[in-house]
């Protein structure tokens, strides 16, 4: 599709068969988007030191971008703590009733930090999406138990999503540290687009465990290998999960590598890449 369109194409929308939630997804073309032209134009007006930064990042190289003195983590904590204390967030204030020791602890506070960098503003707008989506994916009496997401808190769709391999946590680190998150869509099979979302949030936590993924991020790995079309396609559950991955987990996406063959995957691209936020693209 072509820079710009007739406002007569505002109404058209392509309407297409999810075969795997058994649902239509609307897809419209005049939906929100950024092409490759317009992120190359963002790149453009980025400070250099800025674009600098973001390759030594997605190559692993270099030293780490923040060192963690002891007056860092002190003040970063004291502050935080400090600025969730008037939060307003109603899933976030049940969290502190529920579980306050949990909630209030350095390690799970430290997350959210490392995911901001450091800053705080941005990690406490964080946490307060975080327990908003917990509640909403888990329910009340998972989403506020004192404790990280478990396995067992999954439900028995959920597992078998987990057994369809689309999802999986690689055993091994790349050279950089950074967790492997790999991502096959066409294995997905699940009944609601939460069962995905559920999966999600495990699968990062249990990387999270490893503190050092927490300072050095995760890459993703997407393959979309062979036929594609608009029916593997749910822009819903694209969202879901770049909401997770950007606004919610305390978890640092460092780079997003997408293996595809289909030239239909050239039609989904700039929806894709405006969900992703500016940071990603």
């Amino acid at each position: 599709w072509k820079g710009s369109l007739a406002s007569s194409l505002l109404t058209i929308v392509v309407v297409v068969r999810n075969k795997l939630t058994m649902r239509s997804t609307p897809i419209s073309i005049t939906a929100p988007r950024r092409n490759l032209d317009s992120v190359e134009a963002e790149k453009a007006g980025c400070p250099k030191d800025h674009l600098e930064r973001i390759v030594r990042e997605v190559h692993g190289k270099g030293p780490p971008l923040i060192e963690e003195t002891d007056g860092l983590l002190h003040s970063s904590l004291d502050t935080l703590k400090r600025e969730l204390a008037v939060s307003r967030c109603a899933e976030y204030n049940r969290a502190v009733t529920s579980c306050s020791e949990y909630v209030n602890s350095d390690d799970f506070l430290l997350m959210f930090l490392r995911a901001d960098g450091f800053n705080v503003h941005g990690a406490a707008q964080r946490m307060e999406k975080y327990w908003e989506h917990r509640l909403r994916l888990f329910g009340d009496e998972v989403a506020f138990q004192p404790r990280p997401i478990r396995l067992t808190d999954l439900s028995d769709e959920d597992l078998a999503t987990l057994r369809s391999t689309g999802l999986q946590l690689l055993p091994k680190r790349d050279k950089a540290g950074r967790a492997l998150i790999l991502l096959t869509r066409r294995k997905w099979s699940f009944e609601d687009r939460k069962d995905i979302g559920r999966l999600t949030w495990y699968l990062f936590h249990a990387a999270l465990e490893d503190v050092g993924v927490q300072r050095s991020g995760v890459i993703l790995l997407m393959y979309d290998d062979g036929p594609f079309g608009l029916e593997h396609y749910d822009r819903k559950l694209d969202k879901l999960c770049l909401e997770l991955l950007t606004q919610s987990l305390p978890v640092r996406p460092i780079a997003v590598h997408h293996f595809y063959d289909s030239k239909m995957m050239d039609f989904v691209l700039p929806f894709v890449l405006f969900l992703m936020g500016r940071e990603i693209r």
